[in-house]
């Protein structure tokens, strides 16, 4: 934990504005998550939620990882952070049913895991054509 927090001192210091842009999501992931905890599939299926976070959250470090090696541009407000919020969009601002919401996570869930999977793919073909 202490290398943790020295490492983003140090990254702090030579670049500020690059260094928040590549923590913002970890603040924007856990106030989605306090969010979340108010949804039905929450209370109910709570595994499902659990999944499409670690998901979307899958996505990002991927994305990270990319930028870190491959210099590919990393975008702060990742476009899987969408798939948070879609349930609480549905449910609190179309006021879907409670059954409604738990089928629309487990759909951002199934969702999270194709763009992971796809890009993993894309990335496996891309070194062994190269290898």
């Amino acid at each position: 934990m202490i290398n943790l927090i020295e490492n983003i001192v140090d990254s702090y210091k030579k670049q500020p504005v690059r260094t928040k842009e590549i923590i913002l999501p970890v603040p924007i992931v856990i106030a989605l998550y306090a969010m979340h905890t108010l949804l039905p599939s929450f209370a109910s299926a709570r595994a499902i939620t659990f999944m499409h976070f670690n998901l979307v959250m899958a996505v990002i470090t991927l994305d990270l990882m990319l930028y870190n090696m491959a210099a590919k541009p990393f975008m702060a407000l990742n476009p899987a952070l969408l798939l948070l919020f879609v349930p609480l969009v549905a449910y609190f601002g179309f006021r879907v049913s409670p059954q409604i919401e738990i089928y629309i996570s487990m759909g951002c869930a199934a969702l999270a895991f194709f763009i992971y999977a796809m890009r993993m793919t894309i990335i496996a073909i891309q070194y062994f054509d190269y290898s």
